[in-house]
């Protein structure tokens, strides 16, 4: 899409969108998607940790702004984020993000809800632990990601089990309307744990191309297919669908 071609899926490119205030988030290994003319970014690595962070990135005028997709409910959560004891300012302003964020070093609760992104000097705080987002996926990175009407896949990747960096076969889906995961258990085929692959959507199915093999997900029947045809080994594949 245009937005993406102007935005650049490298990982500078999104560096120097998020900017010096919203370091914490800045992450490697990523996945891109673009929905309705955003663009929502699932996962990564920071600072050698794993996240599930679901970040939509939007234009606005001549610049990108960036806000977690899925907020804290309440005051109290963000109080319970920033630690005992610490005062938490309500404010209802439609100039500033909405949930909890950090500016000038005072923590603020905004009730207004609008579409006001994060900045250099303002840093919005968010949980991940909210109920409507304890059935999210582990957090991972090198996974592969595609969208198909309002729904981001998600498959594979690399992330903690049981303390172990593992390679992970899961596939996920998020409703970007309703803002809600869930795993999606596949028949046919085995799926197999794949990590730095791709996948895409074409007509009704998903392809998932690995390192040798090619995988098909069909959208009705919630089946896995493994193409007989296989690919000369390699890896970080990436294709174009046209």
């Amino acid at each position: 899409s245009l937005i993406l071609n102007e935005l650049s899926s490298t990982q500078t490119g999104i560096a120097n969108i998020l900017g010096n205030g919203n370091q914490r988030i800045m992450t490697k290994y990523y996945s891109l998607v673009t929905y309705l003319n955003n663009i929502y970014m699932f996962g990564g690595k920071y600072n050698d940790e794993f996240n599930r962070d679901v970040i939509l990135i939007k234009k606005s005028g001549n610049d990108f702004i960036m806000k977690p997709h899925i907020k804290m409910d309440t005051i109290a959560q963000c109080k319970s984020l920033v630690g005992v004891g610490t005062t938490v300012d309500t404010i209802n302003d439609d100039s500033k993000p909405s949930g909890c964020f950090k500016e000038s070093n005072n923590y603020k609760w905004n009730s207004n809800d609008n579409n006001v992104g994060c900045s250099n000097t303002i840093d919005c705080l968010y949980s991940y632990d909210k109920a409507s987002n304890n059935d999210a996926p582990i957090a991972r990175w090198k996974h592969a990601s595609t969208i198909k009407d309002n729904y981001m896949y998600i498959h594979g990747g690399e992330g903690k089990v049981g303390g172990t960096d593992t390679t992970l076969n899961t596939m996920w889906r998020y409703n970007l309307v309703t803002k809600i995961w869930s795993q999606i258990t596949v028949y046919g085929d085995n799926l197999p744990a794949l990590k730095g692959h791709f996948m895409c959507h074409y007509q009704n199915k998903i392809f998932i191309f690995g390192t040798q093999k090619i995988y098909e997900y069909d959208f009705e029947t919630d089946e896995i297919t493994e193409w007989e045809n296989q690919l000369m080994g390699r890896a970080n594949v990436h294709l174009m669908v046209h």
